[in-house]
């Protein structure tokens, strides 16, 4: 039995209407005070950011946020926990994965010189104390 050709079966696929969207009633969200933070875990940021990609709208949320310079801090337990799941799984062989691996190059060093400087200064304590300086990272 002969298949049929390209031109037969797009003639007799039957043309079906696109599915309509529905309306989607706006919300408004609750914005945190200027200069607040909260604190969340990794895996829930994660999952926000999955959502905004399963609706295919990564692209213009990245977008937005380099163009606003959006940061997020994270501490040094957390970015070592990453860098050594991706080490531990093959996940450093692309730009990306050698990026989390080997941090910054110059600035990764630099940031931990300038950390290890501070720690190891004489500053005229003798129980080399760091209550209230500045939070470096």
């Amino acid at each position: 039995m002969k298949r049929p050709t390209k031109a037969k079966r797009k003639a007799k696929t039957v043309k079906r209407k696109p599915a309509s969207r529905k309306s989607v009633e706006k919300v408004t969200p609750i914005h945190l005070q200027p200069g607040v933070s909260i604190r969340m875990s990794l895996h829930d940021l994660i999952r926000a950011v999955q959502m905004i990609e399963k609706h295919g709208h990564l692209k213009k949320f990245t977008s937005k946020l380099k163009r606003e310079q959006a940061q997020v801090r994270v501490p040094a337990d957390t970015v070592n926990l990453v860098k050594n799941f991706v080490a531990d799984n093959g996940l450093h062989t692309n730009a990306i994965g050698k990026h989390i691996v080997h941090g910054r190059g110059r600035a990764a060093a630099a940031a931990n010189e300038i950390a290890g400087a501070a720690i190891n200064a004489d500053d005229g304590d003798p129980n080399k104390c760091h209550f209230g300086r500045a939070e470096r990272g």
